[in-house]
């Protein structure tokens, strides 16, 4: 204690030397974590989806919910076949309708999706009552995508769904 008290001068500077220390070490543990964290981004946005869904709002045609979904496939090969789900609900979250249908092959009249190319689906929805289309909100939900080659896609990884506004 007393050798600390006859050199104050020395204290403080050996001091603000281990403060300095201390600093470059959180700013390195900083730099490595930026580098990381930039990393992970850059190849989770990379990973984008490959089969892009934008769902229009629902057009009301009597007991009818008409929901137009684009599709566009940036797979590196043909979509053989797709099946989604549609749920209609009201503006208390009742569901009013739902329905599940083949929207790209599947079928004999609905051809497979080539690579790099887009296709439309008007998907119809029975309901139970005449509806306003402002007060409904709908939820697609892709149950199966299968390549050409038949390989089985990851909808969670590879599918992504957006509603549009308007």
């Amino acid at each position: 204690m007393a050798t600390a008290n006859a050199n104050p001068k020395k204290a403080v500077q050996e001091q603000i030397l281990m403060n300095r220390e201390i600093l470059k070490r959180f700013q390195h543990r900083m730099l490595i974590s930026s580098i990381i964290l930039c990393a992970m981004w850059i190849f989770g946005v990379s990973a984008n989806a490959q089969l892009s869904v934008e769902v229009s709002l629902p057009k009301s045609e009597g007991r009818k919910a008409v929901i137009k979904l684009v599709m566009k496939n940036s797979f590196s090969s043909g979509i053989k076949s797709a099946r989604a789900a549609v749920f209609v609900s009201d503006d208390q979250g009742t569901m009013i309708g739902q329905a599940s249908r083949w929207v790209i092959g599947g079928t004999k009249d609905r051809p497979a999706l080539n690579a790099d190319k887009e296709t439309t689906y008007n998907f119809v929805v029975q309901t139970p009552n005449t509806f306003s289309s402002t007060n409904v909100t709908v939820r697609v939900n892709f149950t199966s995508v299968t390549l050409e080659d038949g390989a089985r896609v990851d909808i969670r990884k590879d599918v992504s769904i957006v509603q549009k506004k308007n």
